[in-house]
């Protein structure tokens, strides 16, 4: 794990991998079923969308966007706190 962040409804992560490892999907994948099964119930979309890193300024980039992601929460249009917000 590179860089990530937990927000209310989603999160944000860098997954470094070895070659020889396992997939992508074989981690995700036990990452949700844990979670589920520590919360006793399904949480999770379906899918999840991924991106392959190719370049540092890419990285860098990518890494400023997730820590700078939980300062943007309150104007989210999936929180519902956001409607009573007034960008002034």
């Amino acid at each position: 794990m590179d860089d990530f962040v937990i927000m209310p409804n989603h999160l944000h992560g860098i997954l470094i991998f070895d070659a020889d490892g396992p997939s992508l999907g074989t981690v995700i994948g036990g990452f949700k079923a844990g979670v589920s099964r520590k919360l006793g119930r399904p949480v999770w979309q379906r899918y999840f969308y991924d991106h392959v890193i190719r370049s540092k300024p890419t990285l860098d980039r990518i890494r400023i966007y997730i820590g700078r992601n939980p300062m943007y929460w309150p104007w989210d249009s999936e929180n519902s706190a956001s409607a009573r917000l007034v960008d002034v």
